[in-house]
């Protein structure tokens, strides 16, 4: 069971790297693929004339004149990719607020934000995933730190004086009597526990 709940923590630790990855790597050299094959740059915004070399004139005339099909299908490339890298920079940010907000708060999700909406679930997913490890990590140094077994030391059996035996004698009794309750005592049978999940819980949690 224990092995069971391990593998699936690590699938998820794995998902979760792969799903950061594609999002953070994969995605922005796909963009900057595509905007160097379609206007020979990397940045969408490459070839448009800078707003210092703006004028008047010709935007008056590109106004007045026809648009190209060519030029639309550029404004709509142009768009798109700026909006995907926008969609990219919102995705990371997320995962990097969703992962401070779990490590500070035991694993407890960060609120929805209004206007995310699924970039800050899928960003919920891959921190989840990321910290899914956390406590299987902190266990294992538990057990290492912690692994020596306790042995109990044995009583050093002591004498009493030869002279006043008789006083000594009741002393050792009374002190002999803890240990030896102690040693009589039945060992503690380890109780169950059981754990209702409610509403907030988390994986990580």
């Amino acid at each position: 069971m224990a092995n069971r709940s391990r593998t699936s923590a690590l699938f998820l630790f794995v998902r979760s790297v792969v799903a950061l990855g594609v999002a953070a790597v994969g995605v922005p050299v796909a963009l900057m693929a595509a905007a160097q094959a379609r206007f020979g740059g990397r940045a969408p915004w490459y070839g448009v004339p800078q707003p210092a070399d703006w004028h008047l004139s010709r935007i008056r005339d590109a106004l007045a004149d026809r648009v190209a099909d060519q030029t639309m299908a550029d404004i709509v490339v142009r768009v798109s990719l700026m909006v995907a890298w926008l969609g990219v920079i919102v995705l990371v940010i997320t995962v990097i607020f969703e992962v401070v907000h779990m490590v500070r708060h035991h694993g407890i999700a960060m609120p929805d934000v209004r206007g995310l909406g699924m970039p800050q679930h899928l960003a919920r997913v891959i921190a989840t995933g990321l910290l899914v490890v956390v406590p299987m990590i902190s266990s294992t140094r538990a057990v290492a730190s912690h692994g020596v077994a306790l042995v109990p030391q044995q009583p050093i059996a002591t004498s009493g004086p030869v002279v006043g035996r008789q006083v000594a004698a009741p002393l050792e009794a009374a002190l002999s009597r803890p240990i030896e309750a102690a040693a009589s005592a039945p060992a503690a049978v380890p109780s169950t526990r059981e754990y209702v999940v409610r509403a907030g819980d988390s994986v990580y949690g």
